[in-house]
């Protein structure tokens, strides 16, 4: 740790840049917990992580790494995520500060400045150069679904650019430690292969996302056409038996002529009553919202809850059009009534 104010002030003021960059870093591929003073929580862990690493010899830089991992995936818990997911991208943040490091060093090098150390100057260029990483990233995960992936498709397809700024950090203080003279130049044209390595690493991962959106929508549209193919099957049905109620209209009202001529009211009364009760039209469309869509999801649950002796109420509005994607309403209402006929053949509710 610095001894002096002026250190312990840049100390402050570098790891709030790093938390800036963390904070920026997760909120690409997580979304954040619905929770106030986030970014100051992981500025307070990256001031915890880095007194404690100050205290680690040099010759356990390996323990500094596992530290600063471990910090950066205790960073990841306030994004909302599986702790999968969180680890590897926590590791490959690691790496890729790591390549940050490598870089700069190697530009220190070449302007023959990297000698002696300069103090805490060319940590907050590592930073710099890791927030235009950052940065870049965000703009090849721009609306991805990238949180969707599992954490074993996520390890397969970062496992690459995770080992490979690993290696080129490694390579770097290793012929630095070694005293060889003028090996940067043939460093940083690895390093630039490396990087070109690891765009087309990211393309596939984005492809990945994508193909999983399309994935998903197809299924949703999948499940979408059957119900209106149902609730297509389910009028024509209605509409045949309206026909021949209808038909049948007609001699039953001259057969109730007949007995209120000849005063027989009890068998009069009898037959409106049974004239009356239409049930079996009851069920067919206890929603009629205009928007067929929905129509199709109450109705089917209404049909299923009916066939396991479920009391089923419905009172809904919906316009035929909507002001965002029907697919998302789909996927919401069918979870909640799925989740409701679980509750009710459970005896939760």
């Amino acid at each position: 740790m610095p001894d002096t104010m002026v250190g312990v002030v840049m100390v402050l003021l570098t790891e709030s840049l790093f938390a800036y960059v963390m904070y920026e870093y997760f909120k690409i591929f997580f979304e954040r917990k619905n929770m106030k003073g986030i970014f100051l929580y992981i500025y307070i862990i990256c001031i915890f992580t880095q007194i404690v690493q100050s205290y680690i010899p040099d010759r356990f830089a390996y323990c500094r790494i596992i530290l600063a991992c471990g910090g950066w995936i205790i960073s990841s818990l306030f994004f909302v995520g599986g702790i999968g997911e969180k680890i590897i991208f926590s590791l490959l943040l690691v790496a890729m500060s790591m390549f940050g490091e490598a870089l700069v060093g190697c530009a220190v090098l070449a302007f023959g400045i990297g000698e002696e150390k300069q103090g805490d100057i060319w940590g907050v260029v590592t930073y710099f150069v890791l927030l235009m990483i950052v940065e870049i990233l965000k703009r090849f995960f721009k609306n991805e679904m990238v949180c969707e992936l599992s954490w074993r498709t996520n390890l397969k397809m970062m496992i690459l650019p995770i080992g490979s700024m690993f290696l080129a950090h490694r390579i770097f203080y290793a012929q630095y430690e070694m005293g060889i003279k003028g090996f940067y130049p043939n460093t940083i044209f690895s390093i630039v292969i490396l990087f070109g390595l690891n765009v087309i690493v990211f393309n596939i991962y984005i492809q990945l996302s994508e193909n999983l959106e399309l994935q998903r929508k197809n299924a949703i549209y999948e499940k979408e056409f059957q119900l209106l193919e149902r609730n297509m099957h389910e009028k024509e049905s209605m509409m045949q038996e309206i026909r021949v109620k209808r038909h049948d209209l007609k001699h039953q009202m001259l057969n109730l002529l007949a007995l209120l001529q000849k005063g027989e009211y009890g068998k009069l009364e009898s037959d409106m009553k049974q004239m009356a009760e239409l049930e079996s039209l009851n069920g067919l469309l206890v929603v009629n919202t205009q928007n067929s869509i929905i129509d199709s999801f109450v109705n089917n649950q209404y049909a299923v809850a009916k066939e396991k002796g479920i009391d089923f109420q419905v009172k809904i509005d919906v316009p035929a059009e909507l002001p965002f994607a029907g697919e998302d309403l789909c996927v919401i209402l069918g979870n909640a009534l799925d989740n409701a006929i679980e509750a009710c053949e459970r005896g939760l509710v």
